[in-house]
């Protein structure tokens, strides 16, 4: 089991563990990670259609972003993009990756809305 500071601040239901920026997904064994960052890359490269646009997009190296969403291929045991088309085009699989990260990625912005409402509540209780 995957043990760190930010698991102990999870939230655990069924399957699934959520905290600040990770996405913990238990599949049998073993343990992967998803981060939001790899969903922000992976909506990049949708968008873009091209690994160098979408990295220049999201401020890192091509060579970076290409390893991320390996990496959460490999974990994910599937392709999320065909790279053998130009320009490049999800996967039947990726398309549901891609919406779904849409979801996930709206929804975590909420939480730094709702950060931001109660600091401004507090400042206006103060005045």
């Amino acid at each position: 089991m995957y043990k760190d500071k930010a698991e102990t601040h999870a939230c655990q239901t069924d399957n699934f563990y959520l905290c600040i920026d990770r996405i913990y997904i238990t599949r049998s064994n073993p343990l992967f990670i998803m981060t939001l960052q790899q969903l922000e890359y992976i909506l990049a490269v949708s968008q873009f259609r091209h690994f160098a646009k979408a990295a220049e997009h999201c401020r890192v190296t091509q060579p970076t972003l290409s390893a991320m969403i390996q990496k959460l291929e490999d974990e994910l045991d599937t392709k999320i993009f065909d790279r053998n088309q130009q320009p490049i085009c999800p996967t039947p699989v990726g398309q549901l990756v891609i919406e779904q990260a849409r979801i996930v990625l709206e929804q975590a912005g909420h939480i730094k809305d709702i950060i931001e409402e109660e600091a401004l509540l507090i400042r206006v209780s103060l005045s």
